[in-house]
């Protein structure tokens, strides 16, 4: 099983996106980081489950809950996964790395 982190920068987006739907609706912000949450979990067992993305940048994958995007990058020396952004659907990701 893999072992799963996130980068600062995921840890900030979360943190940012929660914020932004709870000016409206803590429990609807609440259960949509539950789903991402759950969804990066799976990474532990289906590591290179997301789509890969190496247009954006070589190695990172992506997965989509919720039209959030969750990109990472899986080691498989290391069996690490490192999520590396959580990216609200109206960001262009191709601007972003």
């Amino acid at each position: 099983m893999a072992e799963v982190r996130h980068s600062r920068r995921a840890r900030a987006d979360l943190k940012r996106i929660w914020r932004f739907i709870a000016l409206d609706n803590e429990a609807a912000a609440d259960r949509l980081l539950l789903r991402i949450g759950r969804r990066t979990e799976d990474l532990a067992l289906f590591p290179q489950s997301g789509s890969p993305q190496d247009d954006v940048r070589p190695g990172m994958r992506m997965l989509v809950v919720a039209g959030y995007r969750i990109l990472y990058e899986y080691e498989a020396t290391d069996d690490l996964v490192t999520v590396i952004a959580v990216v609200e659907p109206y960001r262009n990701v191709d601007e972003m790395f």
